[in-house]
């Protein structure tokens, strides 16, 4: 994976990043009466213009996150004055916080820069924070990515910096949605009476869980087989249900009848129960309008969903989500899953001024760069009476961090767990990319924002919008799966897990059989001390604000006749927590640092 070239570089404000004035709710409107005098406290009105980039598009694909120089609109724009730097989060600002109008369509032949006219700026000004939020097409905070903002709603008073904060979007919100999910708690439902299965054998009631092996080995084995079941989803209960149904065939329709027939065939008999039965394909299709889509349902991954069997009484299936389960492996809350973030920007600068107003000058709407329309401002620093145009001096960057992913395989031989050769005809479909130790950033974007108290609950991000349909079935790079983050802290690990449906046979993972048509994981670790060209306390953090980092994710191939435990050998049906050290890695991480983190990624 590789962590190269500053965002910025790809943003489309670069020819003059801000001009930025205080907003009204149309370019005309007024913000207060004009300064009556020279005091602090009082304002001037001024003229303000932002730097217009050069077209405006939507949607996380490259055109999402403006990878291609497009630019897809500005809203939720906010700026807030400052007498001094802003340095330790606790400046008090000189006024209120303003709201600029949204930027969305101009004419880029005509127009350099939006500008906001008569604006009422407080005198004594000299630094400004700015915020601002890529426009949406559409509301698909999948597609669009999202993030939970404090301290910036339009109106609301602003003490100091330290009260703005930046949170993942939990995916589920609720009790109700996290594990309530009515198809969910069906499917817990049914394997619990599969699992208390009993009927009278010779006039005596037998219980499934009670069967020795020494009785009937196969019912014993199924048994000890099926209360091992982990991962919750639809998929992953129908194909155990369906495996089970059909490995009882031979016992409950045997021609020799044995004494615990009719234990096998009350298992089958509470299978059916759940949905359609084909022997002539020896499928089990579930109930839709019962137990289908979960966890779809809830917008959450197939892996994410996990159960664990009780063996208290007669025995009891139960949703696990958040417990340890004895590998050591622990299972992230279902409400810590979360969108990706969305794009901001942000700035935190000293100012220009000047006292003309420059906009309508002919070397204002000639000025081909940022440093030419800055050199036009050339009376200080600070909001004076006389005071007509403001700009602010640095350049306006990312608020976030981008991951590009790229998958490939490393031969067109691949092995599995036991190391049996993976028919990969028709390769695996990528459908998710997770990124945990996602955390509550503060106002300048970072986990260690001055004076700020953040909390510490930590989110696994899933980006479930893939801009390319292709299977992964060859050793060329995929294309590229953009995803947003927020900065993560330094020298800090990040565990990233890829999603993958496998379009081919049955192999086998590291959790045992992916079946054809199941969904499995393969996960990494991104280290940043492993990078060439790391850098303590500037190039040492995976993520980094207005950095993008691409890696380039490679599924080990596997020796044949060997035990495999990275790359398919270690597929997982469960996604595992990304938040924990013990997780099983498929990947092995190579880091180059250049403008930022660089990753080749061995699944």
């Amino acid at each position: 994976m590789k962590q190269t070239m500053k965002m910025k570089k790809f943003f489309a404000l670069c020819s003059a990043a801000a001009l930025l004035g205080f907003s009204a709710c149309s370019e005309s409107d007024t913000n207060g009466p004009a300064a009556t005098g020279g005091n602090t406290g009082e304002v001037v009105k001024t003229q303000f213009s932002i730097a217009l980039p050069q077209r405006i598009g939507t949607r996380m694909d490259g055109t999402t996150v403006q990878e291609s120089g497009n630019f897809r609109g500005m809203t939720n724009i906010r700026l807030i004055p400052f007498g001094s730097a802003v340095t330790t989060g606790t400046e008090t600002p000189n006024g209120v916080m303003f709201t600029l109008s949204d930027i969305t369509t101009f004419d880029v032949a005509s127009s350099k820069t939006k500008v906001y006219a008569d604006v009422a700026m407080p005198l004594g000004t000299t630094n400004m924070l700015f915020y601002g939020q890529a426009t949406n097409a559409t509301s698909d905070d999948f597609a669009n990515g999202t993030l939970t903002v404090g301290g910036l709603t339009s109106g609301a008073t602003f003490t100091d910096p330290t009260q703005v904060t930046f949170t993942p979007t939990a995916i589920c919100t609720s009790a109700a949605e996290c594990g309530g999910s009515t198809a969910g708690q069906a499917l817990v439902s049914l394997l619990t009476s599969v699992a208390q299965a009993h009927a009278d054998v010779n006039g005596v009631d037998v219980k499934w869980k009670d069967v020795t092996t020494g009785q009937n080995k196969l019912l014993y084995d199924q048994y000890q087989k099926f209360i091992t079941l982990t991962t919750g989803s639809t998929y992953n209960v129908q194909a155990t249900l369906e495996d089970l149904y059909f490995s009882l065939g031979s016992l409950a329709s045997g021609a020799t009848p044995s004494d615990y027939k009719p234990v096998a065939e009350e298992i089958r008999s509470r299978i059916a129960a759940g949905g359609t039965i084909n022997d002539a394909t020896k499928t089990l299709t579930l109930t839709a309008a019962t137990y289908g889509g979960y966890p779809a349902d809830i917008n959450l991954p197939d892996g994410a969903v996990r159960v664990a069997f009780v063996s208290t009484g007669d025995g009891s299936f139960t949703a696990a989500t958040d417990m340890t389960y004895g590998t050591g492996l622990n299972v992230p809350t279902l409400g810590t899953y979360a969108y990706p973030a969305n794009l901001w920007y942000t700035a935190n600068s000293s100012i220009l001024v000047s006292k003309d107003q420059q906009s309508t000058k002919p070397a204002f709407t000639g000025a081909s760069t940022w440093a030419d329309i800055k050199a036009l401002y050339t009376d200080g620093t600070t909001v004076a009476a006389n005071t007509r145009s403001v700009a602010i001096s640095d350049e306006i960057d990312y608020g976030v961090g981008r991951l590009d992913s790229k998958v490939k395989l490393a031969n067109t031989n691949m092995y599995d767990h036991a190391g049996n050769i993976v028919d990969i005809t028709n390769g695996f479909t990528l459908t998710g990319i997770l990124v945990g130790g996602q955390k509550q950033v503060g106002w300048d974007f970072t986990r260690t924002a001055p004076g700020a108290t953040l909390d510490g609950t930590t989110y696994t991000l899933y980006d479930k919008t893939i801009p390319f349909a292709t299977a992964i079935k060859t050793t060329a790079p995929s294309d590229a799966v953009y995803t947003l983050a927020l900065e993560t802290a330094a020298d800090a690990s990040v565990y990233v897990a890829l999603e993958f449906v496998n379009n081919g046979e049955d192999f086998e993972g590291a959790s045992g059989i992916i079946p054809a048509g199941g969904t499995f994981y393969l996960t990494a670790e991104l280290k940043p001390s492993a990078g060439t060209g790391y850098a303590a306390g500037t190039l040492d953090k995976v993520f980094l604000k207005d950095y993008k980092t691409e890696a380039t994710f490679t599924i080990a191939a596997g020796t044949s006749g060997a035990v495999n435990t990275t790359g398919l050998g270690a597929a997982t049906n469960y996604i595992p927590d990304l938040r924990a050290p013990e997780v099983e890695l498929a990947l092995s991480v190579n880091l180059t640092w250049q403008a930022g983190l660089q990753f080749e990624a061995e699944l």
